[in-house]
């Protein structure tokens, strides 16, 4: 029998259905009378921040945030997302059947009991080597499931009950930033961003502004610095760690702050509470990122009071990035499938030329090896599926995050021009213009923007020069409360739940005689195994294909199977971790965890056979 504080642990989903019971939408041919008006997620527009609870019906929307915006009229429904995409618009059509959603998850569990879906493997083959997440244009893990094209919005007509799709047009690239269109589009980004900086510092303390030693956080901390607010009363976040280049990244950001005369990472006081249930903690992640994105970073507490940080995701769309051909980046890619099983390369190829195929028809690019079309499909996919995907889990945690390299806006500018084709054009001009201080300092890697480029920037801002306002200093902020917090019913009793119990729950799943043996029925037996031997060498994070399995064994197990069940979680906690009948106790939360350490040591002498 299991105790109650194992119960309390896995059994209630009370506080997921609490989070997220206006979060997530089906829409399908059978329910649109019962369909009103909704935002769902947060976007700025005018400069305030907009929610569900301060939306007006005559509110468009212009693509920044993180949101999915369902508006209703006399006579259709039309259902527009982000500029970014960043929940997805997911789809299925059947006949005169339509469904959409904005959780890939919650699409199939609503589907999978009316509805023949089936097993998309070629996707499946290309997430198995995709890195953090998908890059793959609009397929997903079902065959019958599209995800939209992120500047795609969808519109039902009401009377008809009949589904078509509209482009919206955000004019990207088509401004040089040499023009005088060009600069004064640029200026009206930064000026947008500075006075949501200000607007966002006279109400709440509860600031975060990432700073290392790369070009993306530094160009999001040149608005912050151009918003003339006190930064030792909000938190310059700058990793402390030695993994990887962060004590570079640090070195860097320590000497920006003496520089300007402000303390990294101060402590913003948050009061945070701690989630209750584990059930709790791994939806939040699987119903927003599950199939999509390959590494969960699950919350396990939430900030009573909204949090929020500007970060520079996305900067790489708007620099020099990713700057080598499709045949160069599938190349790469078969390598990888190639280190998992030789089975994998054929249909990692063929969905990657697809995809690449359907970005240069989108972009009209005439040469089909092009290096932009490379760049081209970080944006359109890297950037959706792991920023986006990470944003919307996020938010459900009462953490907000804003990305203004992410602005539509931004995305107008060409990154060169012929006189300058170096595409880190753009952002030198935004160094130069705003804050040419922070050319000076020395960016992390050794890497370096040509001193040509900069030049030219310079060159471009003398012609057009910019008027800096002046503005007041903003400290004090006058509440906390410009954002309707997610609030749960607090338990009786609270249990702070680790990432390493939450880690070791996964391993114990992964390593279940079920799940290999469902693994190995749908894939190569190589997949699998090559999987556990890299659990052994991981040492704070699972491996990513840990997350990829889960997704496509949860979709085979929908497709396949008559059991029911509340939530995803639920579905991994019927997962039997022994199938020989042994005692409640060993099954109990306690006794998976430790059938997971004898199988991690298990793999360990498994990995030491094969050195």
């Amino acid at each position: 029998m299991l105790s109650n504080v194992e119960n309390s642990l896995i059994d209630a989903n009370s506080e997921f259905f609490e989070l997220t019971k206006d979060e997530y939408f089906v829409i399908d041919s059978n329910n649109l009378s019962s369909i009103n008006s909704k935002l769902y997620g947060f976007a700025l527009f005018e400069g305030n921040l907009i929610s569900n609870f301060n939306i007006t019906e005559d509110m468009e929307l212009n693509g920044v945030g993180t949101y999915v915006h369902v508006r209703k009229t006399l006579n259709n429904i039309e259902i527009y997302q982000d500029f970014n995409g960043s929940y997805g618009l997911f789809v299925f059509r059947k006949d005169n059947y339509f469904a959409i959603s904005n959780s890939f998850t919650y699409l199939v569990e609503y589907l999978k009991d009316d509805y023949k879906l089936t097993l998309n493997k070629d996707f499946a083959a290309s997430f198995f080597v995709s890195g953090l997440c998908s890059f793959i244009y609009s397929q997903t893990l079902v065959n019958e499931i599209e995800m939209m094209p992120r500047h795609y919005k969808l519109k039902i007509d009401l009377d008809t009950k009949t589904l078509v799709y509209d482009e919206i047009d955000y004019m990207e690239a088509t401004l040089s930033i040499d023009s005088q269109e060009g600069i004064d589009t640029l200026d009206q980004w930064h000026e947008n961003w500075v006075e949501f900086i200000r607007y966002l510092k006279s109400n709440t303390d509860y600031i975060s502004v990432d700073l290392s030693g790369g070009f993306d956080s530094r160009i999001v901390f040149a608005l912050v610095l151009s918003s003339n607010i006190d930064l030792n009363r909000i938190k310059v976040n700058s990793r402390t760690d030695n993994n990887g280049p962060h004590k570079e990244d640090y070195e860097i950001a320590s000497s920006i702050a003496q520089s300007f005369g402000f303390n990294l990472n101060n402590n913003l006081h948050e009061s945070v509470e701690n989630f209750s249930q584990l059930s709790t903690i791994v939806n939040l992640s699987f119903y927003a990122k599950l199939g999509f994105h390959r590494q969960m970073y699950f919350k396990t507490n939430y900030p009573v009071n909204p949090s929020y940080k500007l970060n520079g995701s996305g900067g790489e769309a708007i620099r020099s990035y990713w700057n080598y051909s499709p045949e160069k980046f599938i190349e790469d890619s078969l390598k990888t499938a190639n280190f998992y099983s030789s089975k994998l390369a054929e249909t990692t190829e063929a969905m990657l030329r697809d995809t690449f195929k359907q970005i240069q028809e989108k972009h009209n690019i005439s040469d089909s090896n092009s290096n932009i079309l490379t760049s081209l499909l970080y944006k359109e996919t890297r950037c959706r599926n792991h920023f986006g995907k990470s944003n919307t889990a996020n938010y459900l945690t009462n953490r907000i995050e804003f990305q203004p390299l992410l602005d539509p806006l931004l995305h107008r500018l060409k990154l060169s021009t012929s006189i300058c084709p170096d595409n880190n054009l753009l952002i030198s001009v935004i160094f130069a213009r705003y804050c040419p201080e922070l050319l000076d300092f020395k960016f992390e890697g050794n890497r370096k923007i040509d001193d040509e480029t900069i030049a030219y920037a310079k060159k471009i801002n003398e012609k057009y020069p910019f008027n800096k306002k002046d503005m007041d200093l903003i400290s004090e902020a006058s509440n906390n409360r410009i954002f309707v917090p997610k609030t749960i019913t607090p338990p009786d009793e609270k249990k702070k739940i680790s990432i390493d119990f939450i880690k070791k729950y996964m391993m114990g799943i992964f390593l279940s005689d079920y799940f290999r043996e469902l693994f190995e029925a749908n894939f190569p037996k190589e997949i699998y195994s090559r999987i556990k031997v890299q659990m052994d060498l991981k040492t704070f994070f699972l491996p990513e294909n840990v997350y990829s399995s889960m997704a496509m064994i949860k979709v085979i197990h929908d497709i396949t199977s008559d059991e029911t069940y509340e939530t995803t979680f639920d579905w991994l906690d019927s997962i039997p971790l022994d199938r020989t009948g042994e005692s409640a106790e060993n099954n109990s939360v306690g006794g998976k965890l430790k059938k997971a350490t004898d199988l991690v040591k298990f793999s360990l002498r498994y990995l030491r056979s094969r050195l």
